[in-house]
């Protein structure tokens, strides 16, 4: 059943920095895409103090950030429990390239406000130097 599952969901596409988990309600990794090359594997124990606290309540999805247990990436994740079924869903984006996005937006909208600030001045010195010009040459 496990392979099954590791299988369905290897078929997915899923981006640099994300991840998808099947965990049961023991906090065991049932699979994993992508699988991490750091040797943890199917049966994994998840140590998350703040998914076994989640795990008590009745809510039925929870995100937060946390560093992950099976990579040591710093992700957002997203938990998802399976009506009816004693497992939980957790899809996770490192924090870093969630962020390099915006960044990336941050740097090109400072550099577009910093021409249109030149160009504001180079306007306002214009208009200065043509108003100087008219009151020497008188009227």
């Amino acid at each position: 059943m496990p392979q099954t599952l590791i299988e369905a969901l290897q078929q997915m596409r899923v981006y640099d920095g994300e991840s998808m988990a099947l965990i049961d309600a023991n906090l065991k990794l049932i699979a994993r895409h992508p699988m991490p090359t750091n040797g943890a594997t199917v049966g994994r124990q998840i140590e998350d103090s703040a998914t076994q606290q989640w795990l008590k309540t009745q809510e039925a999805s929870q995100t937060f950030t946390a560093l992950s247990s099976i990579d040591g990436r710093e992700r957002l994740f997203h938990l998802q429990r399976v009506s009816h079924y004693p497992v939980l869903v957790a899809v996770g984006v490192d924090v870093q390239r969630l962020l390099a996005c915006w960044r990336q937006r941050t740097l090109v909208l400072t550099g577009v406000m910093a021409i249109i600030a030149l160009l504001g001045a180079w306007g306002v010195r214009h208009y200065l130097n043509r108003r100087t010009l008219l009151s020497v040459a008188g009227p």
